[in-house]
């Protein structure tokens, strides 16, 4: 594997990352979720800390990418995810209904939003992995997720400057 070319590594990471989305599709508080409780009922400590490990496994594959120029915004995206992660399984008990939803929704636009981010950086033609749950293009992300955009068109970069900021608050809140 260590000879294996940088598309190996971005498409294994892309597969992780349709994984990881295919978990918060679980966690995010669709019809019908709401009414037993909403994403809380997905929140177990084995499972959260499996998330995280996905996560790590992610971060390695794209280091092996080696250096590539939004390297350091990818990296602060995930450990903010990871930081997320962690506040929600350290306080989940004390967070109401509402806060665990708004965070399941975040973790999950997150993971579509990486994805397609990646697609971009690489500028490759993915191949998702049927087994897992098919990442939306971005306007549907948005959309299911109760974000707005405002410009005439779709800048990755600006939604993931933002996203940063809005994980962040999201983790540190108490």
């Amino acid at each position: 594997m260590k000879n294996a070319p940088k598309i190996q590594f971005v498409n294994e990471a892309l597969t992780s990352i349709q994984r990881l989305h295919t978990a918060f599709g679980d966690m995010f508080p669709h019809a019908g979720l709401v009414q037993i409780g909403g994403s809380r009922k997905f929140i177990q400590k084995s499972y959260l800390s499996h998330l995280s490990k996905v996560i790590e496994s992610i971060r390695s594959l794209l280091d092996l990418c080696g250096p590539f120029e939004s390297n350091a915004k990818v990296s602060k995206v995930w450990s903010e995810i990871v930081d997320l992660l962690s506040r929600l399984e350290l306080n989940s008990p004390s967070l109401s209904d509402t806060e665990i939803n708004s965070i399941a929704i975040t973790l999950y636009f997150s993971s579509g939003v990486m994805w397609h981010y990646l697609v971009d950086t690489f500028q490759i033609t993915p191949v998702p992995d049927r087994k897992y749950l098919r990442i939306e293009p971005i306007p549907v992300l948005l959309q299911i997720t109760n974000r707005t955009n405002n410009d005439s068109g779709i800048d990755i970069n600006k939604i993931i400057d933002l996203l940063i900021e809005e994980i962040h608050s999201l983790a540190v809140r108490k």
